[in-house]
């Protein structure tokens, strides 16, 4: 499952250059050319991401997989189907009419409420324990550290509850941002999942940790992540038409099929995340390796 960071030299962080993103002290630290996340420029970073899928693909595979499942099955028996008619009505399981609930709430009779929150809390869960776990696994790969699904699991035990609260204020605070004008909704979109998910999975920061680890490398940082959420809204329109080729709508088959068409985005997905946290932490300390985030990990185990 594991390997050992591929050889070369590390040039650590004693030497300086300039850098036009820079912002602490107008210089930053030349990145290790041996370090299996931190990239040296960009062509740097996209080697590091392919490098993670590579030595990682096994862990990732299986965690991603069962995410997939656990969100297809959710999706299918739990979240309630809602359809549009062609009259224009909303039509809930059954077909039966959507209507306006009679005790003036605001609610649809015919909708089960429950059944919603019940879905969201069930994918909150396992989007919180994939992305926990496949944090841990890219990490301790790349540090050469060997490591058992049980120790993964342990770990994101400690991680899950902490992720689904960030996830949730985040969310809100885009809710806001595209109910004042769009654009701010769209850039906490991209920050957030740029800077989030490694600072709460292996600092247990918080939000105001993220602001403060993107600093000056917010614009490059975010640009990065910008391309590869473009790439994967690509991958996911191409993989929804073949989704909708291959199964029957509605159906247990379309609900399992999406999910594992969207196997491969997600892996992508967390080493882009991971190599972004790696790059971040070394430019806000020049002595920031891939092995510190491993030991970092390691105390949280203890």
């Amino acid at each position: 499952m594991s390997s050992p960071p591929p050889p070369g030299p590390d040039h650590g962080g004693s030497s300086w250059s300039s850098d036009p993103w820079a912002g602490r002290g107008g210089t930053t630290p030349v990145p290790p050319l041996g370090d299996p996340l931190i990239p040296p420029n960009f062509s740097g970073w996209f080697d590091r991401v392919v490098g993670v899928v590579r030595r990682s693909w096994q862990p990732l595979l299986a965690i991603q997989l069962a995410s997939a499942v656990v969100t297809g099955l959710t999706f299918h028996f739990v979240v309630p189907e809602i359809t549009v008619a062609a009259d224009g009505t909303l039509r809930g399981p059954g077909g039966v009419p959507l209507t306006p609930a009679p005790d003036g709430t605001g609610g649809l009779e015919g909708f089960d409420l429950f059944r919603v929150l019940l879905a969201l809390t069930v994918l909150l869960v396992a989007l919180a324990f994939a992305w926990t776990t496949s944090i841990y696994a890219v990490i301790r790969d790349a540090a050469g550290k060997p490591f058992t699904a049980d120790a993964a699991m342990r770990f994101a035990a400690s991680r899950a509850a902490l992720l689904i609260g960030w996830i949730v204020v985040a969310f809100i605070l885009i809710m806001l941002g595209f109910a004042l004008l769009v654009i701010p909704g769209i850039f906490l979109t991209i920050f957030f999942y740029t800077t989030l998910l490694g600072v709460v999975t292996v600092e247990r920061g918080t939000i105001a940790r993220c602001f403060q680890l993107a600093g000056p490398r917010m614009l490059p940082a975010m640009g990065r992540m910008t391309l590869a959420l473009a790439a994967n809204i690509a991958y996911q329109v191409v993989g929804g038409f073949v989704v909708r080729a291959l199964s029957e709508p509605n159906s247990l088959s379309e609900s399992l099929l999406a999910g594992v068409v969207s196997v491969p985005a997600g892996i992508a997905m967390v080493a882009v995340v991971v190599v972004i946290y790696a790059e971040l932490r070394f430019h806000e300390n020049g002595t920031a390796r891939t092995s510190t985030l491993a030991d970092e990990l390691e105390r949280v185990e203890r």
